[in-house]
């Protein structure tokens, strides 16, 4: 409808796009499609899989499957790696990272995306980890170079509006962090977990206020009731902060409109922009013959 394109267009700062009809038409395209080659506990693959980055159940903050994968480079870290005195402490870690380009934008058309993801598991009943996501480069805005590259991934600062004008652009950067964690007295019974991201900053860890949040909680069963189990979570991307206005934050960034999409598909939270919800499941698992 045309009061929808003109919020959409007042919230973005862009001019109203036209009425363009839903195509019908089907189309075969493929879904989950890669080739990977195991190299030294490394799985390094190219085409298009599925990510989730997150403990929850509903939707990950950083990257889910609620958008359609995009074609990439991927490179996981499939064995646990322990490095003497940082595993000491922190425990053995994992990484994974993807490299591709994302469809369906317009401001700017055919941008690219890099993403890094590192996990750390100092007990058995402990395991945190955080992630970047930085959508960069795009016709007419900024050159794919190695040094566009190299720019948009060492830059963790917040830069001026004249430098996100110009081809020194280092991109919509968005950093998560989540957990989980099994309660103690509780460990086989009940994980408290959760899920963050924010936006021009390093982490949610040291920007808690500005920060998009989905906790969750998980009882795997209950007294004398052994396969039922209960799972709730909620989320917000509206942070207690006024820069939370208007949809203008979280999954929003002024030069990348399109900025958490892949063709019209948020690949973040459900939730999307400035919404707060929730979901709950109660489930018996019955077994069938």
């Amino acid at each position: 409808p045309l009061s929808v394109r003109q919020t959409i267009a007042a919230m973005d700062q862009v001019s109203v796009l036209p009425a363009t009809p839903v195509d019908t038409t089907n189309e075969f395209r493929l879904i989950d499609a890669n080739l990977s080659l195991h190299v030294l506990n490394h799985e390094i693959s190219v085409g298009k899989s599925e990510d989730w980055w997150g403990p929850g159940e509903s939707g990950a903050m950083a990257w889910s499957t609620n958008a359609e994968p995009i074609y990439a480079l991927r490179i996981n870290r499939i064995e646990p790696l322990y490095i003497p005195l940082l595993s000491k402490v922190f425990g053995p870690f994992r990484y994974e990272g993807l490299f591709g380009s994302l469809k369906g934008h317009r401001y700017p058309n055919a941008p690219w995306v890099h993403a890094q993801k590192i996990n750390f598991k100092p007990t058995p009943n402990l395991e945190f980890g955080f992630s970047r996501i930085v959508v960069f480069a795009g016709e007419g805005h900024v050159p794919l170079t190695f040094g566009s590259f190299w720019n948009s991934f060492t830059s963790f600062q917040n830069v001026s509006p004249q430098t996100k004008q110009s081809r020194n652009d280092p991109g919509a950067r968005h950093a998560s962090f989540d957990f989980n964690y099994r309660l103690p007295f509780l460990r086989n019974w009940v994980t408290l977990y959760s899920d963050s991201i924010i936006h021009d900053d390093v982490s949610p860890v040291d920007a808690p206020r500005h920060a998009a949040i989905n906790p969750g909680i998980y009882i795997s069963h209950f007294p004398g009731a052994p396969k039922l189990d209960f799972r709730v979570e909620a989320v917000s991307t509206d942070p207690p902060t006024s820069h939370s206005n208007g949809g203008g934050y979280i999954y929003y960034e002024s030069v990348y409109k399109d900025v958490y999409t892949n063709k019209g598909y948020m690949f973040g939270n459900w939730i999307g922009r400035e919404g707060k919800g929730g979901q709950a499941w109660l489930t018996d698992r019955k077994s069938v013959v």
